[in-house]
Formats: C-alpha cells, sequence, structure tokens
C-alpha cells in the first residue's frame, strides 16, 4: 500500500503565498498614517532617582524614527515626545510592543502631572482603550506639548511611540489583530499537519518540531498582546509570567529539536554536545528568573540564541568545506539561511543596529520563516522514509507471493510424494523385511517421511494454523514409542522408568521428542551411548538428552535454534535445518523452554515441560 504525504506540497505554497501576503500587509497596518509628534528624545536615570520634576531640567539624545532601542539596561528609560500643536480631540498615544513591564506617562493638565500606568503588568481590562497595543488618550488641555515617558522593563528597552486620531487606532489594531490572528492560524496548521506526521512516523524528530511549533504559537499569542488582552485581561501579573516563561520554552524546545535533527542528519558530534550543554543552561536561566533574577535571565537568553544561531553558521560552511557530504544540500541551505537569519533578527534587542519596523517584529518573521524552512526539510526526511516504506512494502509483497507459491508447491510435493511412499512401505515390509537390504530400505524410507513430517510442521508453525489439543499423556511411553520407531533400541541408556504424567498436546510433543532423539541418533559418535532422563521438578518435568560429540561436530550454541541452521560439517549428513527450529517453536507454544549445552566432549539438550 502507498504512503501518500502530497498534501505538504500545496501546505508549502500556501505558507510561502501566507508569508508574501504579510510581509507585504505588515507595515502598513503597523504603523497609522498620520503622526503627530514633531521630535523624540531619549534619556536613560543611572541613578534610579529622577522624577517627573527634576527629569525636565536634564539633557535629552533625540532620535530620528518611531522606534528607539536601547537594548538590556539596568536604569529608567525617559522618552519625550513634543507633539505638534493645538493638540486636538480624540488623540491617542501608542506604545508597542505589549511585553513592556511598566510605562509611565506623564502629560500636564492644568498645571499638575497627570500619570497614567500602562505595561504587561497591570491588567488589561482597566485600560482605557479595549485594543491589545497600549493605548494613553492625550489631553486636549494640556499645557505643554511634551509627554514624558518613564520605562522599567526586565526585557529589551526596544519601544515604539506613536500619536493618532482614535479613528486610527482602532482601524490599525483591528487589521493587526486580524493578521496576527491569520499567522497563528497557519502556524498552527503547522502544527496539526507535523502532529500527524507524527503519528504516523513516531518519530523523535517530528516530536520536538511539534513541542516548538506549540510553543511559538503560545508564545506569539502573548508577545504581541493578545493573550492579556483576550485571554487574562484580569491578570497583568500572570501574563507577564507566561509571556516570559513560554520565551525561555521557545528557546528550550528549539534547543531540544536542534539537538535531535543534527544529531540524526547532520551527525556533527560537537553540535550534538554543545546543544545539550546549552540545554540544561536554558533550564538553568528558567531558575534563575524565578527566583528573582529576571533582567539578566532574559539577557543571557538572548545572548544564548544568538551566540547559537551564529554557531549553526557552521553547517552550512562545514557543507562547502568538506569534500565528504555527511548531509544533504538543503540541510545546508536551511541552516544557511536560519542562522544568519535569528542572529541578525536578534541584534535589535541587544541594541546593536538602528531600529525599524522590522525590529517589532524580527522574532515573529524569524519563527515564522524558520517554521516553514524546518517544515520542508522534515518533509523531505520524511517523503524518504515514504519512499523507503513504499519500497519495503513492494518487496514484501513479492515475498509473500514466493512464500505462498512455495507452499502451494510444497504441498502438492507432498502430497505426491506421501502416497507412493506409504506403497513402497508396505512392499519393503512385505518382501524384504528381516534382510539387511529391507533394514537399509525400511529407514531411507523413514528418513523422507520424517523430511516430509517436518515440512508439514513447519508449514503449520508458519501459517500460525496449530490449535492445541491438550490431553493426558505418559511421557515414559511415548519416549519408548519414538525409540521403537527409530529401531536403535541398543544405542539408548538410563530410560526412565517412572510413569510420568503430563496435560500437554500428545502430537506436538511427539514431534519435540522426535526431533530431539532422531538428532541425538544422526550426530552422536559412531555407536555410543544416548543418555535420556526425565524427573518432575516443582510444576515442570525435566527431559534430558545427552550423545558424545561425532564427526559432524557440535552445534553453534547462538544459532542453534535459528530456522534452516546446519553445521557446515554436517553437511554429508541428510537434514533440513528445520528440527531443533521446530522443537524451540514448539516447547514455546507449550509453555515450555529448552536449554542446549556443549561441554567435556557431549552435547546436552535440556526440556522444561509444564506438567
Amino acid at each position: 500500500m502507498k504512503i501518500n504525504l502530497n498534501y505538504t506540497g500545496f501546505h508549502g505554497f500556501f505558507l510561502f503565498f501566507f508569508s508574501v501576503l504579510f510581509l507585504g500587509l505588515f507595515p502598513s497596518v503597523c504603523f497609522a498614517e498620520s503622526d503627530f509628534i514633531l521630535e523624540r528624545a531619549f534619556f536613560i536615570d543611572h541613578s534610579h532617582a529622577l522624577t517627573i520634576q527634576t527629569i525636565q531640567t536634564k539633557t535629552f539624545t533625540p532620535y530620528y524614527s518611531q522606534i528607539t532601542n536601547q537594548g538590556f539596561i539596568d536604569d529608567p528609560l525617559w522618552i519625550r515626545l513634543t507633539l505638534k500643536k493645538p493638540i486636538e480631540n480624540h488623540w491617542v498615544l501608542r506604545l508597542l510592543p505589549t511585553y513592556i513591564d511598566s510605562l509611565e506617562v506623564y502629560q500636564q493638565v492644568n498645571h499638575q502631572w497627570k500619570l497614567t500606568k500602562v505595561g504587561d503588568r497591570y491588567a488589561h481590562n482597566k485600560a482605557e482603550y479595549p485594543v491589545t497595543a497600549f493605548a494613553v488618550s492625550i489631553d486636549p488641555n494640556g499645557n505643554q506639548s511634551d509627554i514624558y515617558i518613564k520605562i522599567n522593563t526586565t526585557s529589551t528597552t526596544l519601544i515604539s511611540t506613536e500619536v493618532m486620531t482614535e479613528h486610527e487606532l482602532y482601524h490599525t489594531e483591528n487589521l493587526r489583530d486580524i493578521l496576527l490572528s491569520a499567522y497563528l492560524g497557519i502556524v498552527l496548521m503547522t502544527l496539526i499537519y507535523s502532529i500527524s506526521l507524527y503519528y504516523r512516523f513516531r518519530e523523535s524528530v517530528i516530536k520536538y518540531f511539534c513541542f516548538l511549533i506549540a510553543a511559538e504559537i503560545i508564545f506569539v499569542i502573548f508577545i504581541v498582546g493578545l493573550g492579556g488582552h483576550y485571554l487574562l485581561p484580569q491578570s497583568g501579573i500572570l501574563t507577564d509570567k507566561i509571556t516570559s516563561f513560554f520565551v525561555f520554552m521557545l528557546v528550550l524546545f528549539g534547543l531540544l529539536f536542534h539537538r535531535v535533527f543534527i544529531q540524526c542528519e547532520v551527525k556533527n558530534q560537537f553540535l550534538v554536545n554543545l546543544m545539550s550543554v546549552l540545554i540544561v543552561f536554558e533550564c538553568g536561566l528558567v531558575v534563575l528568573y524565578f527566583v528573582g533574577f529576571e533582567h539578566l535571565a532574559l539577557k543571557l537568553n538572548v545572548i544564548t540564541v544568538f551566540g547559537l544561531a551564529v554557531v549553526l553558521c557552521k553547517i552550512p560552511i562545514d557543507y562547502i568545506i568538506k569534500k565528504k557530504k555527511t548531509y544533504s544540500l538543503s540541510v545546508a541551505i536551511v541552516y544557511a539561511v536560519v542562522g544568519p537569519g535569528v542572529s541578525f533578527g536578534l541584534t535589535p534587542f541587544l541594541g546593536l543596529n538602528t531600529s525599524t519596523f522590522w525590529s517589532l517584529y524580527s522574532n515573529l518573521f524569524n519563527g515564522f520563516f524558520t517554521s516553514i524552512l524546518l517544515l520542508k526539510l522534515i518533509y523531505d526526511r520524511n517523503k524518504s522514509i515514504e519512499n523507503k516504506l513504499n519500497r519495503l512494502a513492494i518487496d514484501n509483497e513479492k515475498e509473500k507471493w514466493a512464500n505462498d507459491q512455495q507452499k502451494k508447491l510444497l504441498s502438492m510435493l507432498v502430497h505426491e510424494i506421501k502416497v507412493p511412499l506409504s506403497v513402497l512401505k508396505l512392499a519393503v515390509d512385505h518382501q524384504l523385511k528381516g534382510s539387511e537390504v529391507g533394514g537399509h530400505a525400511s529407514r531411507a524410507i523413514y528418513s523422507i517421511n520424517d523430511l516430509i513430517n517436518r515440512f508439514m510442521e513447519f508449514d503449520r508453525l508458519d501459517s500460525s494454523t496449530i490449535v492445541l489439543n491438550k490431553t493426558q499423556v505418559n511421557l515414559h511411553q511415548m519416549i519408548e514409542e519414538v525409540i521403537q520407531e527409530l529401531g536403535r533400541q541398543n544405542r539408548f541408556n538410563q530410560l526412565p522408568q517412572l510413569s510420568l504424567m503430563v496435560y500437554s498436546d500428545a502430537a506436538i510433543l511427539k514431534v519435540i521428542l522426535q526431533n530431539l532423539i532422531s538428532n541425538a541418533l544422526k550426530y552422536a559418535l559412531v555407536d555410543s551411548i544416548i543418555t535420556i532422563t526425565t524427573e518432575q521438578i516443582n510444576n515442570e518435568i525435566n527431559f534430558t538428552i545427552i550423545n558424545e560429540i561425532g564427526d559432524a561436530g557440535a552445534p553453534d550454541s547462538q544459532l542453534v535454534f535459528k530456522k534452516y541452521y546446519r553445521n557446515p560439517q554436517a553437511s554429508r549428513i541428510s537434514g533440513t535445518g528445520l528440527g531443533l527450529y521446530l522443537v524451540y517453536s514448539f516447547i514455546e507454544l507449550l509453555g515450555g523452554r529448552i536449554h542446549y549445552e556443549n561441554k567435556n566432549n557431549k552435547v546436552k539438550f535440556e526440556l522444561w515441560i509444564p506438567v
């Protein structure tokens, strides 16, 4: 049956189409057309003691875009916004991103400073505007055009400031929420498809990819403000903790996924060991965060990912440099994009480059494109597995057909041989009974009949059509019958005299005894004595048969019960290699066990048969 994974082709095309749409719309959605701010400037309060009264005397540093970024700093950041005059009704200050802990907005109204607090540590249901971004109304009665914002956060001080009309606020926020929801829907589709792949193939690579995508979904929900606005509007502190927790979880599951993937595909032990160390380090950062070192833990987290992204560039570099390729070109290409892309995307969070619109959403874009590329890698990997499975399925069908034909041929041969063999036995018994030639002929007929019986028993075992029919069996009597049929009573010593009874399938038990006893006769030293003992031990009967090793040698203890195994030295003696395999399989079927031992130039087989 052929496995089909063609859905991924459509899925990849749809992701590509949406990514182009996403990149095309987001700049226009993110910012309003109008901007009523004349000048933006910042000041870092190294003293941690400045108030709204004292900050006005400080010299601010102007910046010339809507976004400023000072990276991870331990000090409060003040921003001064100079608005256009006159200030009109329904102007709104919009602040992004929504993971900033605390923003204090100061406006001077009636010669007093009016304070409004927003941030992800404050409940969203108490906000002035029902939008996901932080929004503060501008009082038209302000005494001056300057607004001051004090920022305290454990994360990076990347912040966007805009003043727009209320209409523009609702319009841009609604479009932003719709586009972010569509983004999450596509990522959710990726997760659902990845889960279906995991249940099909049960591979750890896919499992960790599923965890990574699930963590990314929750991370995005909270990092863009959807979680605080729609899911936990009454709990700002909890929103803040969940956001930070999934920042760490996204990195942790990313490390776990890349570790397994690199171990399976790239086979670079240095990178695997580095990932293992970073996984332990990341767990330590989670502990560090929750014991109170929040700022340090988040900063080290970003530095860790940045460093890892740089190190991952080793994969495409090695592919180019090394002559012996241990992984595919697609793997090298993906990591050639992911490594530099992630490291460059993190530079704004570290304050290493000029902030633009892309700085606000670089984590989303990186996550989105990385998911697409990694999904492509997983698809290629599982396409290869699919092809192997299909080839195996075809091979299995061919093998099954060949086995069926073999069984039909064997069944026909057995039927065709059995009838003339019975006639031949009657003729030999009637015409040659008692003569030396008659003895040889009888043994030859017995050997052919034994060979046929073994193939018939093997066919029954292989087709799993055996149904046990248990009755009370006299073990001593059955052993004597088998020896009598073989006609070599003088070769056996210490025959059991006790009448031991077992509750078992008589036909199968007889096949087991016939094979063990005839094997001992065939392969023992010529004219040597074969010893058989039986005794009851608790709820089992122990049957032991011992013979001296003959010219054919002793079987290999690792292979003795394997199908078709024969000692190379035994090639001159007739046999199929099925006898001991049948013994082992049948004794297991009866709930017993068998043990083989080669010691002191003697071969010993021990059976334990349930009473």
